[in-house]
């Protein structure tokens, strides 16, 4: 990943599910982060993402799924089996 950097958070505000697979209808942009990811630990990164979404205290941590590459980090929640989509992260140009 990235340095510090400003990142783009947007999260999905419609979503919809098909054949087993989640989708996205819709998706706003709610703030721009400045987030130092090389120097967090995956806990504190979910954590500070799970803050970002406004998840409820009651979603733990083993629970949210991140993934990324060098500029989007995607976030995702476990439930059941099935990945639900929640937002992502992009990096600001």
């Amino acid at each position: 990943m990235t340095n510090s950097k400003v990142w783009e958070v947007w999260e999905y505000t419609d979503v919809y599910r098909e054949n087993k697979t989640w989708g996205v209808n819709d998706q706003c942009h709610t703030s721009d982060v400045y987030i130092d990811i090389d120097n967090m630990t995956d806990d504190e990164l979910k954590r500070a993402l799970k803050k970002l979404f406004g998840l409820k205290r009651s979603i733990r941590l083993k629970n949210l799924w991140v993934d990324g590459v060098e500029t989007i980090i995607t976030l995702d929640y476990i439930h059941k089996g099935e990945s639900v989509p929640i937002g992502y992260l992009a990096l600001k140009q």
